[in-house]
């Protein structure tokens, strides 16, 4: 009888390790294309790196597009001003403001055209926001694609786990050594582990989806990417600097500056003749100068969440690649022990499903690191 079993065993082995070795080999191996270019992966499918994929979302993402048509209108506006004849430019005060009458001077002329390049300065910065508001995007999306990969591959090697046991019991069932519920039991544990590898599937599917609307590509071309993501070597982010930069690079605080730039030029415009609502126009001021000042409040809390997000990343990376290192060892120790009879194969299929946990959880942590660096390079302004 444990000849029988014996046999049963290695033949269940024999044709398991094969797909699992094979599935890793296939997951590890790395992309011909270059980086920073999208190539073709297979049939029809594009393999891309975080640079081209940024790089796409850069050229063909519909909310910079928007932005940039916004910038050529607001250029188009301050082109055709009517500041070149009074009459164009008294026209212009009188629907404005709701005046009655207007002077139309060069004062007048030179704070219209101000106001005009206010304007298209700040279409300008909404472009260079919307840019980093993609690539923040971008980095979640192929962050998120990446880490999926690594569910999807510990969910496959779980399934293997489940189908070797079930080998197991189905060789010990006709042994008689395991009963028929060992082995209805074993069956439903397979069962509920490929449920989780078309699960683990579909959420992948769903987080490519994601990437390629957020690089502008089909949403239905299949994605092969390259693990580029960050290890952690890179300097810390210093607080103070970002909380400098950030107040000087942050569209959010520009924008609201121009808002009270814009509100004080109406208010010199229209506050010189005696039927402008100037209550009106020292409300605008006042709203202005309100919401610089809240502006400023609510960048100073994201520049400090986003640096202290990136050092809770941090830490968390620096202490999992011991945590692979052990796993490595374990596994290997468990094939060892397994060759020599001293192990059985599912303390391999254990050992192994560990270790594939362990890269998991390390991939992880470097796309949580990666999405803390950009969302910090974000908080800044960069």
């Amino acid at each position: 009888m444990r000849l029988r079993l014996g046999l049963a065993l290695l033949l269940a082995v024999a044709a398991l390790l094969g797909p699992v070795l094979a599935h890793r080999a296939a997951a590890r191996a790395p992309l011909a294309s270059p980086p920073g270019a999208p190539q073709a992966a297979g049939a029809g499918g594009i393999a891309l790196d975080s640079a081209a994929a940024l790089a796409l979302a850069q050229e063909s993402n519909p909310q910079i597009d928007l932005a940039r048509l916004a910038l050529e209108s607001t250029e188009a506006v301050r082109s055709r001003l009517p500041v070149s004849t009074r009459a164009g430019l008294v026209a212009y005060l009188k629907k404005r403001y709701g005046l009655a009458q207007a002077e139309g001077s060069a004062d007048e002329a030179a704070l219209v055209t101000e106001q005009a390049d206010l304007s298209v300065t700040q279409a300008q910065a909404a472009l260079d926001a919307a840019r980093r508001a993609v690539r923040l995007q971008l980095v979640g999306a192929y962050a998120g694609v990446v880490r999926q990969d690594a569910l999807l591959e510990a969910a496959i090697d779980a399934r293997l786990r489940a189908q070797s046991q079930q080998a197991v019991v189905q060789a010990a069932f006709d042994a008689g050594t395991a009963t028929a519920a060992d082995r209805l039991a074993a069956e439903a544990q397979a069962g509920a582990a490929q449920a989780r590898v078309q699960a683990a599937a579909a959420q992948r599917a769903a987080a490519a989806a994601a990437l390629a609307r957020a690089a502008g590509l089909s949403q239905g071309a299949p994605l092969t990417l390259v693990n580029d993501l960050p290890d952690g070597s890179g300097p810390a982010p210093d607080l103070d600097d970002a909380l400098r930069r950030a107040s000087t690079q942050r569209f959010e605080l520009a924008e609201a500056r121009w808002a009270l730039e814009s509100a004080q030029v109406d208010l010199r415009l229209a506050g010189r003749y005696p039927d402008a609502d100037l209550a009106t126009l020292q409300r605008a001021v006042d709203e202005a100068s309100l919401r610089l000042s809240l502006a400023r409040q609510e960048i100073e809390l994201q520049v400090r969440q986003a640096y202290y997000g990136w050092l809770a990343a941090q830490a968390r990376l620096s202490a999992l690649p011991a945590a692979r290192t052990a796993a490595q060892a374990a596994a290997d120790v468990a094939q060892v022990r397994f060759a020599a009879g001293t192990a059985t194969y599912s303390e391999v299929v254990a050992a192994a499903a560990g270790l594939t946990q362990a890269e998991a959880d390390l991939i992880q942590a470097r796309a949580d690191l990666w999405q803390a660096q950009t969302q910090i390079e974000s908080a800044r302004g960069d």
